[in-house]
């Protein structure tokens, strides 16, 4: 039988670059070989003996393979793995070829918010960020409305400034510069440019003086100027044009700018940031960043400690880290943050921002929801009454019961063994009938669990039973 069930799934994008591939094995299979390479035609028609370069494990007996390294930022992956059944029979199950694409080099930043020292009424510097005049494939367009233009007259120098919503390490600029019909002979668009940076907005740094090229003056304009960033820090970013291209008016235009960032901090925690109901046995995970070599991991029920950074509960090497040391407490919201860190780099830390969850409430030591009318999921093969029970037929046989005059669930023959009208939340409860008449003149049922149970882990130090 084939293997199924890929992770990532078939056609994944934006794959971390250090996943681990696995699968759901045949069901027959002892054994499996495992493909992986960049073409599709070389995964496609691989074989155990004629692999060139894709044959990754051979007879594996693991449904998971981990690619030594990092994968490559932004390549498609295909792989495919064959499941073998044990000798003598070794039938070979040819398995489908899977694709994934791994995650790229640089993302866009989202959150920016835009301020310029003046504003045409035509469009204010927001258009310059908020794709307005940008199609589905990033061509811009000559409305003057989806564009921003300085006032005749505005404050000099001129500057449009953006502000990001935290430090990013900045890769590149892309700038579509101002496109209006007109603009081949008004040249109102930025010349040269005098780029500077901070991380603060106070204290700037010049990244340098660049020229960005004329706007093409039509639709379906294609950003047409790169500025490298170069990995810097910063949140804040001032472009101050020294001159325009017809060189006739202190006014300038330009239409969109876009960032992208190499992704250094961590993001994407696990459990999601705000979550509740979260088990107190949670292990905590994050993507990390791409140049972390180890993780300062902050954690505390104090946010401001997180915040402070005097929290600091571990340094791990891998993207993830199990707080079970420290006993998370039922009911209560803790706060963590992550601080990647490579010495090697410039800056050599990155830091997250704070991230929160709650745990759970309470611990649910019998719901009665799991239990049905067949053996041996039965309610009274778990609470014993007086009756007792056998494995499959109604009676007092097999465990003779504890001899009171109890009654546990109703007659599985009869339709439902559990209560299902008189209820406390969920679907069903557990029907208890009682009779004190005869000796020994009251009634019990009881709960052996296979293991010791503990129940003031986590804080508790209240037990609820709700009952009618």
């Amino acid at each position: 039988m084939q293997a199924r069930d890929p992770n990532p799934a078939d056609k994944a994008t934006d794959v971390w670059r250090d996943a681990v591939l696995s699968w759901r094995p045949g069901t027959t299979a002892a054994a499996r070989d495992v493909y992986v390479g960049t073409s599709l035609e070389d995964v496609t028609a691989a074989a155990a003996g004629n692999a060139p370069g894709v044959l990754v494990s051979l007879g594996q007996d693991a449904n998971t393979y981990d690619p030594p390294g990092h994968l490559e930022f932004g390549k498609t992956y295909y792989w495919r793995v064959d499941e073998i059944n044990a000798p003598p029979d070794s039938t070979v199950f040819k398995g489908a070829v899977w694709s994934f694409t791994v995650e790229p080099f640089a993302r866009p930043v989202a959150n920016i918010t835009a301020t310029a020292s003046s504003s045409d009424v035509t469009g204010g510097p927001e258009n310059t960020i908020n794709g307005s005049g940008l199609d589905g494939n990033g061509l811009h367009s000559t409305v003057d409305k989806a564009m921003w233009l300085s006032a005749k007259g505005g404050t000099q120098p001129t500057w449009i400034q953006y502000q990001f919503d935290r430090v990013y390490k900045l890769h590149e600029m892309w700038v579509w510069n101002y496109n209006m019909s007109v603009e081949s002979f008004l040249g109102i668009g930025f010349k040269t440019v005098t780029v500077e940076y901070s991380a603060n907005g106070t204290d700037w740094t010049v990244l340098g003086e660049v020229e960005f090229t004329r706007g093409a003056s039509a639709e379906g304009y294609a950003h047409n100027t790169t500025v490298d960033f170069r990995g810097v820090a910063a949140q804040y970013v001032r472009l101050t044009p020294k001159s325009n291209w017809g060189g006739l008016a202190n006014q300038y235009g330009l239409s969109e700018v876009k960032f992208l960032y190499i992704p250094a901090h961590a993001t994407e925690p696990q459990p999601a940031s705000g979550k509740t109901g979260v088990s107190p046995d949670v292990v905590l995970g994050w993507r990390g960043g791409c140049e972390a070599a180890l993780h300062e991991v902050y954690f505390s029920a104090d946010q401001q400690a997180v915040v402070n950074g005097t929290a600091l509960v571990d340094t791990v090497g891998q993207a993830g880290y199990d707080p079970a040391p420290l006993n998370l407490e039922l009911g209560k919201t803790y706060y963590w943050k992550i601080v990647e860190v490579n010495q090697a780099a410039t800056p050599g830390a990155w830091e997250s921002g704070v991230w929160s969850f709650s745990t759970l409430e309470y611990f649910a030591i019998d719901d009665f929801e799991s239990y049905t009318n067949d053996s041996p999921n039965r309610v009274f093969q778990a609470w014993i009454d007086g009756w007792g029970f056998s494995e499959d037929v109604f009676f007092p046989s097999g465990n003779p019961g504890n001899g009171t005059g109890s009654l546990v669930g109703y007659n599985p023959e009869a339709g439902t063994i559990m209560e299902t009208t008189i209820i406390h939340g969920g679907k069903q409860a557990m029907p208890v009938e009682y009779n004190n008449v005869n000796q020994p003149y009251y009634s019990q049922v009881e709960r052996t669990w296979e293991t010791p149970q503990n129940w003031t882990i986590n804080g508790a130090d209240t037990l609820q039973v709700w009952f009618r």
